[in-house]
C-alpha cells in the first residue's frame, strides 16, 4: 500500500482512502478484529499510517446491481458522517449482511449500526450528535 498524494493550498486533506485490490480485503479479514451489528459487520487492521483505509463490500446473492450499489453508497455516507470521530491509521472493511432484506437498507439503519460497530471495535473516539 504505496501512499502518494500531494495536497494543494488551501485544500482539505482526504482522511479515507479506498481499498481496491482484493489481496488488502483478505488480509484484513483474514487478520482483523472485527465487530458485528444488525446490518453490517466491520473487520480493522492497523495499517501505521496517518490515514484510514475504507472498503465496502456487499455479497451479489439476491441483489442486482442497482441495489448493491445502492447499499455501498449509503454505507460509504454514513462512514462519512462519523469520519471526523474516528481514530487515525487504520484499515476497514465494511460488509452488508445478506441476510437483511434491501428494504431494510435505510440510511438510519445503517447510521446507527455503523457507530454501534465502530463503537465495539474502539475506533469511535466522541458522538457529537
Amino acid at each position: 500500500m504505496a501512499l502518494l498524494f500531494y495536497i494543494e493550498e488551501g485544500a482539505r486533506m482526504k482522511i479515507t482512502l479506498s481499498l481496491k485490490k482484493s489481496s488488502d480485503f483478505q488480509r484484513i479479514l483474514k487478520k482483523g478484529k472485527w465487530s458485528s451489528g444488525d446490518y453490517l459487520s466491520i473487520y480493522v487492521v492497523s495499517n501505521s499510517q496517518e490515514v484510514n483505509f475504507l472498503g465496502v463490500a456487499v455479497s451479489k446473492k439476491g441483489l442486482n446491481s442497482v441495489k448493491r450499489n445502492r447499499i455501498k453508497r449509503l454505507i460509504r455516507e454514513a462512514y462519512r458522517h462519523s469520519e471526523e470521530n474516528l481514530k487515525k491509521g487504520y484499515s476497514i472493511v465494511i460488509l452488508w449482511k445478506t441476510r437483511n432484506k434491501f428494504e431494510e437498507a435505510t440510511f438510519q439503519n445503517i447510521d446507527k449500526d455503523m457507530k454501534k460497530c465502530l463503537k465495539k471495535a474502539g475506533l469511535l473516539v466522541e458522538i457529537n450528535e
